[in-house]
């Protein structure tokens, strides 16, 4: 496979109807010195029924601390901010600021087995904290105390005491299972993937659902089964221009990671024409920066360019931090392959900056790293060092292990120069 044909590691970018996986793509040949990292903008989500008249609202007064947050969650009071406190014992590496927390890095080696090596994404936190406040609302004591065992780590005996629930509720078993995906989906996507396969057996025309199973199965690398999941909604979608959109998007992706550019093109350049029709800023931003990121991956540095900053525009103007620090990161990267050294210092320092504000640590890294190789490529080794070695920690700490070992020979090649080796 050549430098640019990437392969998705986990969850990372994928257009959604309800949540989002994290979608990392990989390169299956990695370098010894990899080249700037591409981050994928978030896809945007299907957009939600409008709510209920009869859901009850939420009244909590926010909590003053942390002592009293748990306190409010073993009580089974969990409204938004218990709900985000939960999200962050569940999956510390999951955070949620309701902006898209999809990256996708073009550096790496073979798609793992198992669970994703990055976090969740910030959809899928969002679905979370949906659930947990649904079930603080309106859920039963088992449900309350199946969250409670989450936030104490005991992942297996939450999942026990949730499936008894199920057993239980015979005429409650859809949204029961639906609130079990969005709860697990963080901690255990195993878990989460059979409530959703489960719900669909109930429900198969539930397009919500299957989008949410596909996102799980691209986390898991099953990319057969989440581009089946993903067609499936696009078959159903019957006119609803915005589930098509949704769907484009998500195909287009997996065409995408499995190196196939001319389709993944065209499957986004179709969402784009749809976003476009409906006015919808946020996917058209979305669908530009795939189509940058095609452009790049194929070398179209002038088109990759342009395609960036009409993201970045659109980010700007609707106020999204995230999208504009992944635009002007991977703008950092044109301006890289450019030779344009000052430009990209500059561009990857601003990015750096609103990734720091809304504390994306993956981004965070990856603009340390990108900041790194640049005064390396300037014959200033120190600077090189320190910004690589702030990138490693951070790679590290949140368990990016294929990042963590790219950087580390980053690192190792600064020592071979100055020791002549």
């Amino acid at each position: 496979m050549t430098a640019g044909a990437a392969i998705v590691v986990l969850v990372i970018l994928v257009f959604i109807l309800g949540g989002l996986a994290l979608a990392l793509v990989r390169r299956a040949n990695s370098k010894p010195n990899p080249e700037p990292a591409t981050l994928q903008p978030e896809p945007e989500p299907l957009p939600a029924p409008p709510p209920s008249s009869t859901e009850p609202p939420h009244t909590l007064t926010p909590p003053k601390d942390e002592a009293e947050i748990e306190a409010r969650v073993a009580a089974g009071l969990i409204g938004v901010r218990e709900a985000e406190w939960l999200l962050e014992r569940i999956a510390p590496r999951a955070r949620t600021d309701y902006t898209s927390a999809a990256l996708l890095s073009a550096e790496s080696g073979e798609t793992p087995q198992g669970e994703p090596a990055a976090p969740p994404s910030a959809e899928t936190g969002e679905t979370f904290i949906k659930a947990a406040v649904e079930i603080g609302q309106e859920g039963d004591a088992v449900e309350k105390e199946a969250l409670a065992l989450l936030a104490e780590g005991k992942t297996a005996e939450a999942a026990a005491r949730y499936e008894s629930d199920i057993q239980q509720a015979a005429g409650q078993a859809i949204e029961k299972l639906r609130r079990m995906g969005a709860l697990f989906a963080p901690a255990d996507t195993h878990v989460a993937k059979d409530a959703y396969e489960r719900l669909l057996a109930l429900a198969p025309e539930d397009l919500a659902a299957r989008n949410e199973l596909g996102h799980l199965q691209l986390r898991l690398g099953d990319l057969d089964d989440a581009e089946a999941s993903y067609q499936t909604v696009l078959d159903r979608a019957h006119g609803r221009r915005e589930t098509e959109a949704a769907a484009l998007g998500n195909l287009g992706l997996i065409a995408q990671t499995r190196g196939d550019l001319n389709a993944a093109e065209a499957f986004h350049k179709q969402s784009l024409e749809i976003e476009k029709d409906l006015g919808r800023k946020e996917g058209m931003a979305s669908d530009l920066g795939n189509l940058g990121i095609i452009a790049l991956t194929r070398g179209d540095l002038d088109d990759a360019e342009a395609f960036f900053k009409q993201s970045l525009e659109i980010n700007e103007a609707l106020g999204r931090k995230e999208g504009m620090a992944i635009s002007l990161h991977n703008l950092g990267d044109v301006r890289e392959k450019q030779g344009r050294l000052s430009d990209a210092s500059d561009l990857q320092n601003r990015a750096l900056k609103l990734f720091v504000e809304i504390g994306q640590r993956q981004g965070i890294a990856h603009c340390e790293r990108s900041l790194g190789r640049v005064p390396r490529l300037e014959g200033n080794r120190e600077v090189s060092r320190q910004q690589l070695s702030e990138a490693l920690n951070v790679f590290e700490e949140i368990g990016m292990e294929v990042e963590a070992a790219e950087t580390s020979q980053l690192l190792a090649d600064l020592d071979a120069e100055e020791t002549g080796s």
